[in-house]
């Protein structure tokens, strides 16, 4: 972290986390998932405010680290996209098809984390709300199941309303579990 905060502005900073999550590459993106939740769960104040104000800054031009995700249905990751890091934890949670799908608790564990991240910059956790609702309600080349979607649109909506993020990462598995969805509309209603 001592790196990040002796960059001498937003862009230089930005930059640097491109370098540390592009070592990771592709296949370890979720390695870059597991330092953010570290900086947010073992950082001091001061290191969880320099990341989160660099995510804020990567947010606000484009730039925000992304994983690679295939496109829903499509065949052996023939289309994919570019996620953020909350997308990328909901697609692994809660998409059929993935190998090996994240287990509750552990997405439960790594949302909480990540939103308390973003939360530490009022602009990145503003930034990334309006990202999630964006994609949440305009299917984007088939990046997202439609329970995926759903999920991005209540933990954004959710988090909107200012509940706390331990609430959210537990509701949100709720959602994702139970055979009905939104929060008890029955999933094979039209909305």
């Amino acid at each position: 972290m001592a790196a990040l905060a002796a960059q001498p502005d937003d862009d230089a900073r930005v930059r640097l986390v491109d370098r540390v999550w592009s070592r990771f590459g592709d296949d370890h993106y979720a390695a870059f998932l597991h330092l953010l939740c570290a900086v947010q769960q073992f950082g001091n104040p001061r290191a969880r405010a320099v990341v989160a104000e660099t995510l804020a800054a990567a947010l606000a031009t484009a730039r925000l680290p992304a994983g690679r995700l295939s496109a829903w249905g499509s065949a052996g990751g023939s289309a994919a996209r570019r996620v953020g890091p909350i997308e990328f934890l909901c697609a692994w949670h809660a998409q059929t098809g993935s190998a090996r799908p994240l287990p509750r608790a552990d997405f439960t564990f790594a949302l909480q984390r990540l939103l308390e991240l973003f939360d530490t910059s009022e602009k990145a956790r503003r930034l990334y709300i309006e990202a999630l609702l964006a994609q949440a309600g305009a299917p984007i080349e088939g990046a997202f199941s439609r329970p995926t979607r759903i999920l991005l649109e209540n933990i954004a909506r959710r988090w909107r309303a200012g509940e706390p993020a331990s609430r959210i990462a537990t509701q949100a598995t709720v959602a994702t579990t139970d055979p009905q969805e939104r929060f008890g509309a029955p999933a094979w209603l039209p909305r």
